[in-house]
């Protein structure tokens, strides 16, 4: 396995998580500017929007890896299969995510102590994005597709179509809050109408293919889909508690946070297209029955993800505060960012390497244990950011708590990662 080959697949698909988030920071600069409350309100949704995540990404992880496995078989006839049974499953378990989501609407703002001015328009903006994201499952089953048989420069530019169209809507046509939701409506279509002719023209997903479900289907929802999702479930309850904490400190420490959080999610986040590309190509080693081969991708991944990661690192502690400038027109919440990212700057070359081993962890069948060392990491974070804010009163203890726990995680979070991939890889993988 030669490091031009991983870097081959590994850099578009980091690439494509990075254009994801770095437009997401974008469209939180562009609220900012909007004044009159929107990004806090903004701030208020986030938490709710892992939920969603966690619906698209579980289903899209587990059809990546589904895809992946039968390539490295020989048998790509297969997965038309697992997209229409990953479709199905995905739209039914979002709906009713997304019913509970608004019907609890109320109860979340009182979660999240909005205040009572802003109580209608949090519970507006929640129900409209909730809606307008199901067109977002979709588009990324076509882009798991995509990612699975190694086609990450498609998968990316797919991914582009979105960013792009979302960010140039927000920046041209949304004067306020409530055109949010409309841009994300369209670029979500035009995203999903995209992937599905990018993977019917290249065969990969036929109607007759897609009603042929495979039998293992539930088994595959279960053992990837469900332990990635319960990852994002569980950063929603941590970003839900992390902004009660913060709210201690006024409306400018939540905003201030919440811009600060979406940078650092900016930057760590490609980490996860970089550990998914790493992962399929030990899932198609194992799935070619080449366990040698499997090993040696993981292991010369990790060494590229170290390099990157460390360039990531200086240049964001060199040049990454000033950043805070662009985040928000308000100075007090421009001075809440600048905090927030020069504390966190030099822990995200810690932090983007053991996400990206942890990810791996989570796609070669080993998820139980990922969500379990990230509920060990979260949980120290949650109780002891939450004490020293609770005493001073000052949002900056739980950035300093995240931070010290950051460099932590490389000591003992990466190691234990590195293992069980390795026990994941030598035994028998969880078979799709």
């Amino acid at each position: 396995m030669r490091y031009r080959r991983i870097a081959a697949l590994a850099v578009p698909m980091a690439l494509q998580t990075a254009m994801m988030l770095v437009g997401q920071v974008v469209v939180v600069a562009l609220i900012g500017r909007m004044g009159d409350g929107a990004l806090y309100v903004q701030a208020l949704y986030a938490p709710a929007e892992f939920l969603l995540v966690a619906v698209v990404n579980g289903f899209a992880v587990a059809l990546q890896v589904a895809t992946a496995r039968r390539v490295g078989a020989g048998e790509p006839g297969a997965v038309a299969g697992y997209y229409g049974g990953l479709l199905a499953l995905g739209v039914a378990a979002y709906a009713v995510l997304a019913g509970a989501l608004i019907a609890a609407a109320g109860t979340l703002g009182e979660l999240v102590d909005v205040a009572p001015a802003e109580a209608g328009r949090f519970r507006s903006f929640l129900v409209a994005m909730v809606l307008v994201g199901s067109l977002r499952l979709g588009g990324e089953l076509c882009s798991a597709v995509l990612r699975g048989v190694g086609r990450g420069t498609a998968a990316a530019m797919l991914t582009l179509t979105y960013v792009v169209l979302m960010t140039v809507g927000v920046a041209v046509f949304a004067s306020d809050l409530a055109a949010v939701p409309v841009v994300a409506g369209v670029a979500g279509a035009v995203e999903l109408g995209v992937g599905l002719l990018l993977v019917a023209r290249a065969g990969l997903v036929t109607w007759s293919g897609v009603r042929a479900w495979p039998s293992d289907v539930g088994r595959l929802v279960a053992g990837v889909g469900l332990p990635v999702a319960a990852t994002y479930v569980l950063l929603f309850v941590v970003n839900l508690l992390l902004v009660r904490i913060v709210a201690i400190d006024g409306p400018a420490a939540v905003a201030g946070f919440n811009a600060g959080y979406t940078v650092q999610t900016a930057v760590l986040v490609p980490a996860i297209g970089f550990g998914s590309a790493i992962a399929v190509l030990v899932n198609q080693g194992v799935g070619g029955g080449d366990r040698e081969l499997a090993a040696l991708a993981f292991r010369r991944g990790l060494v590229l993800a170290t390099a990157g990661y460390a360039v990531v690192t200086v240049v964001f502690v060199l040049a990454g505060a000033p950043l805070a400038d662009l985040m928000a027109a308000d100075p007090a919440v421009v001075a809440e960012v600048r905090a927030f990212l020069t504390v966190m700057g030099p822990t995200f070359g810690c932090n983007g390497l053991v996400l990206v081993a942890l990810t791996v962890v989570q796609q070669v069948g080993r998820g139980g244990a990922a969500v379990g060392l990230n509920l060990a990491y979260f949980v120290l974070v949650i109780v002891v950011g939450w004490i020293a804010v609770a005493r001073t009163g000052d949002a900056h203890g739980l950035v300093v708590t995240m931070a010290v726990l950051g460099y932590a995680s490389a000591v003992v979070g990466l190691p234990a990662s590195v293992w069980l991939v390795r026990k994941a890889i030598r035994p028998r993988l969880v078979t799709v």
